[in-house]
């Protein structure tokens, strides 16, 4: 038989909802998840631009942005989420640029590591949850990622440091204060373009204290 268009996504986006608690979300209006005719335009926000009104939402719901039948944005932040983050899921959502969990402090377990097949990924938000573990390898257009007062451990992946500069514009920003973060900094790390704080600086031997507050910016705004 044919599968209906877009129900690998449809089933992630659904996996997503059932492993973080979604019936009890804040703002769950549109997820029409108990209804067999659900379909990737009913879940989908594809929002429309004038210039008198700038952008609009047209169907679907809100926290799900889409353009054409591509799941881009994924804004679920401040929303009540509970349980874990499914692994499986977001190896179906090649095409997500914008990933905000943050400020869901009942949100636990570990980051997937199938974020790292993420290859579109520019931005990763979970700070202020419950999300431990180390903090996993991540894709080469990931220019933000925020991931501050959460209780992840263990030394900052090499991947940090190997951002593709032209896949996107503006400054990389990295917020990764508030955990409990060791060992030293990549040292291509050293050579990016930081929104926010002074540039950090490698020495051989650092202690991990010191190496890791030289990435501690902006986080007095949380």
């Amino acid at each position: 038989s044919t599968l209906r268009p877009g129900l690998a996504l449809l089933n992630a986006l659904l996996a997503i909802f059932n492993s973080t608690g979604g019936r009890k979300w804040k703002h769950k209006q549109d997820w029409k998840v108990d209804e067999t005719s659900w379909t990737l335009e009913d879940a989908c926000n594809v929002p429309t631009w004038s210039a008198s009104d700038g952008w609009q939402r047209q169907q679907g719901a809100e926290n799900v942005v889409c353009v054409g039948d591509h799941v881009w944005y994924l804004t679920l932040n401040n929303n009540d989420l509970t349980g874990t983050l499914p692994a499986n899921a977001f190896q179906a959502l090649p095409d997500v640029r914008y990933i905000d969990v943050s400020h869901n402090q009942g949100l636990s377990g570990t980051l997937p590591s199938q974020l790292a097949l993420m290859t579109n990924l520019r931005a990763l938000i979970t700070h202020n949850t419950a999300i431990s573990g180390t903090l996993p390898t991540i894709g080469h257009k990931v220019r933000q990622l925020e991931v501050a007062l959460s209780r992840l451990s263990g030394t900052l992946p090499e991947s940090l440091g190997t951002i593709d500069l032209g896949s996107g514009h503006g400054a990389v920003r990295y917020i990764l204060c508030g955990n409990k973060l060791s060992g030293t900094i990549p040292r291509a790390v050293a050579n990016l373009p930081l929104r926010e704080g002074r540039r950090p600086t490698v020495s051989s031997g650092a202690t991990p204290e010191t190496s890791i507050d030289m990435l501690r910016l902006g986080c007095s705004q949380f």
